[in-house]
């Protein structure tokens, strides 16, 4: 941990106090995103969602899910010697909604599990 983490984690107030893992301050804080939902292929509103989903289009959606794990993470430099220390909370999605033309928002597919999303990047 450096000496501008020890400084700050010293002076935090408690409510942004992080946990130590293994005596060791945590230095940043991450959230990464799992799982996903089916679309249906007969209804038009999930193909044209799917035809509008194009490589490095930005796009709203609003999704929810569950917290399935917290683990923490660590970084190691060229060296091999331990460095920064990552929190990192893992929510694994079980629902999704699209926006809808007159500012409201409709739900996505039948909630089963097919696409992961890990950290932004799709993986299968």
């Amino acid at each position: 941990m450096s000496a501008n983490t020890e400084a700050a984690a010293e002076t935090a107030p408690e409510a942004i106090a992080l946990p130590m893992i293994d005596g060791r301050g945590v230095d940043r804080i991450e959230v990464q995103f799992a799982g996903g939902v089916r679309l249906d292929r007969s209804d038009p509103a999930d193909v044209a969602l799917m035809r509008n989903l194009i490589l490095g289009k930005e796009v709203t959606m609003r999704i929810v899910g569950v917290v399935a794990a917290r683990p923490f993470k660590i970084a190691y430099d060229e060296d091999g010697y331990p460095g920064e220390v990552t929190a990192v909370s893992k929510v694994r999605i079980t629902t999704c909604y699209r926006p809808v033309g007159d500012g409201t928002e409709a739900k996505v597919g039948d909630n089963q599990t097919e696409l992961e999303l890990v950290a932004g990047e799709p993986t299968q």
